[in-house]
C-alpha cells in the first residue's frame, strides 16, 4: 500500500529536510561557529597574532583565522604521518607527533581547536592538548566535548 511505504519512508527521508533550510546547511554553520571562535580569540587578543591549530579547519577559516597549512586536510595526514620517513614529511610538510613541538617552537599558535578527534579509535588530540597544557593556555569549554585553548 502507497501509504504504508510513504510512512515508513517518510521517517527516513525527514533528514532532507535539512536541504530547504539553509541555516542547518553544513556551510551555513561553519561561518556562525567560526566567527564565533573568531569572537572569542580576539575578545583575549584584539589583534591575534598566530594560527589556530586543530583538526576541523573549517571552522577557523571561516571566521577569518588562520590555520597551519599542515593541517588543512585534518587528521588525516597526521593518522599516517608515522609511515612516512622523517626526510620525507618535511619536504611533504606532513607533521607527525614527533615534528609537532619543532612546528610549534617556531610558529606558536594563537589558539588550539579540540575535541574533534577523540573516540574509540583513540585520542589524536592528546599531543595537542598536552602542548596547550604546558604551555598555559586557557581552556574554553565549547559544549559537545570541544574546547578553545587560547594563548594568555
Amino acid at each position: 500500500c502507497a501509504s504504508a511505504a510513504f510512512s515508513t519512508g517518510g521517517i527516513e527521508y525527514r533528514s532532507a529536510a535539512v536541504i530547504t533550510t539553509p541555516t542547518e546547511w553544513f556551510p551555513t554553520k561553519a561561518a556562525t561557529y567560526g566567527q564565533e571562535l573568531a569572537r572569542l580569540i580576539r575578545s583575549d587578543h584584539p589583534s591575534p597574532t598566530g594560527k589556530v591549530l586543530t583538526f576541523a579547519p573549517a571552522f577557523p577559516i571561516e571566521g577569518g583565522l588562520e590555520i597551519y597549512p599542515e593541517f588543512a586536510t585534518g587528521p588525516f595526514g597526521w593518522r599516517s604521518a608515522w609511515l612516512v620517513d622523517p626526510e620525507r614529511r618535511r619536504r611533504l610538510h606532513v607533521i607527525s607527533q614527533h615534528d609537532l613541538y619543532e612546528l610549534l617552537k617556531r610558529d606558536p599558535p594563537a589558539a588550539l581547536l579540540l575535541g574533534y578527534e577523540r573516540g574509540k579509535d583513540g585520542d589524536l588530540e592528546a599531543p595537542l592538548e598536552a602542548y596547550a597544557r604546558s604551555n598555559g593556555y586557557r581552556q574554553i569549554p565549547l559544549g559537545k566535548k570541544r574546547e578553545l585553548w587560547i594563548q594568555q
